[in-house]
């Protein structure tokens, strides 16, 4: 006959152990439970709508600004080059939409779950800390994702516009993709760290505001540490030719050049190639830049992708140490300049956004483990 001993009888199942990792099952289950609680809320539905129409709108305004630059019947080249713009465009409003709404999708997926009183419930259960996080995570992306597939029809009008290859775009949809997911990983840490969800949306909306608007900002100021005096060559015309040239003949000419030398002088040289890293882990530079890839890119492309990626390669390019100012002296007119593709610089931002985001998730994952040991201030158990 067996007997149970006082102690055990009437006790409740143990919490997981903490280091258990995750399992299919578990995820599943907090992702479907998620999901389920985001898609019977009305706004939730109404954000869909709202953001359909916005784009909707974009895509018509673009495509009309472009076909009224372009004309009817317009060159080959112009069509292209006003496909590339509405997709880009497209594109770039797209993510900019997808970095204002994303934070609210996990920014309040923990500590929100806390002061209901729902999150203790899960965590006495079986799931491990690892089901809840990765469930969450899944959670936010996909309903992130959902904004991101209803703006599908519209991109793929963009790319039937000419201009870029389907193998372009759909990269570029890819890595917006991956940028949204980071940007869930961030809310969720930051939903973790912080007791209030008024609290942890600031905080994320801070750290995307920082990669998006605060990467080039801090760029620009970089220029002001990475400047150095060094010698240059420069070809001109000597100060004996100026002394005594006659400007109402106009300016100089080419039958003048033979006057000019070359000459070593020493000039301001700013090394921005130094910090050009920072642009990397800009979500703009990284989508621009991926979906340039493998092509040269010139300081008068039209469309914003293009555009943005010459920049930053510009912008990786050591410093000029020779100028001509006699060659095409007195002559106004653009040339424009291409640059090569060279080494892309998305892999390395796209790394350190992953990496980021894998952070935060491991912050959360951190602190959803039980028992939890010693708890912050204003942390509610249950």
């Amino acid at each position: 006959m067996t007997t149970t001993s006082p102690a055990t009888a009437g006790t409740p199942s143990t919490p997981p152990p903490p280091g258990r990792g995750p399992s299919g099952h578990g995820i599943r289950t907090v992702t479907a439970l998620d999901l389920r609680q985001r898609v019977r809320s009305t706004r939730w539905q109404a954000a869909l709508a709202v953001w359909f129409v916005i784009v909707g709108v974009i895509t018509w305004l673009v495509t009309a600004a472009a076909g009224w630059v372009t004309g009817e019947g317009g060159f080959t080249e112009a069509q292209e080059a006003a496909g590339r713009t509405v997709f880009g465009l497209i594109l770039m409003f797209v993510l900019l939409l997808g970095l204002l709404i994303t934070p609210t999708m996990s920014a309040s997926s923990i500590n929100g779950d806390r002061q209901n009183g729902t999150l203790a419930i899960l965590q006495a259960t079986t799931l491990s800390s690892w089901d809840l996080t990765l469930g969450k995570l899944l959670a936010a992306w996909a309903t992130s994702l959902a904004f991101l597939a209803i703006s599908l029809p519209f991109l793929a009008f963009g790319l039937s516009r000419g201009g870029t290859s389907v193998g372009a775009g759909v990269v570029a949809i890819g890595i917006v993709a991956l940028i949204l997911l980071v940007v869930c990983g961030i809310g969720l840490g930051c939903s973790a760290l912080t007791s209030r969800p008024a609290g942890s949306a600031v905080l994320t909306y801070l750290i995307v505001a920082g990669l998006a608007i605060g990467t080039p900002i801090a760029f620009g100021l970089s220029a002001v540490f990475v400047g150095t005096e060094e010698e240059v060559r420069v070809r001109d015309f000597p100060e004996e030719f100026w002394e005594t040239y006659d400007w109402n003949e106009g300016d100089p000419d080419a039958s003048d050049m033979q006057e000019c030398v070359w000459r070593t002088e020493t000039q301001p040289v700013q090394h921005l190639e130094r910090t050009a890293w920072l642009l990397g882990l800009n979500p703009f530079v990284i989508v621009a830049d991926a979906a340039t890839i493998g092509q040269s890119v010139s300081s008068a492309a039209p469309d914003p992708l293009s555009g943005l990626s010459y920049l930053v390669r510009a912008a990786q390019q050591p410093p000029q140490t020779e100028f001509d100012y006699c060659e095409g002296y007195g002559v106004m007119l653009y040339e424009p300049e291409e640059i090569d593709p060279g080494a892309p610089i998305w892999p390395w931002g796209m790394g350190a956004l992953l990496v980021l985001g894998a952070a935060g998730t491991w912050a959360a994952q951190r602190r959803l483990r039980t028992p939890a040991g010693v708890l912050p201030k204003g942390v509610r158990i249950a």
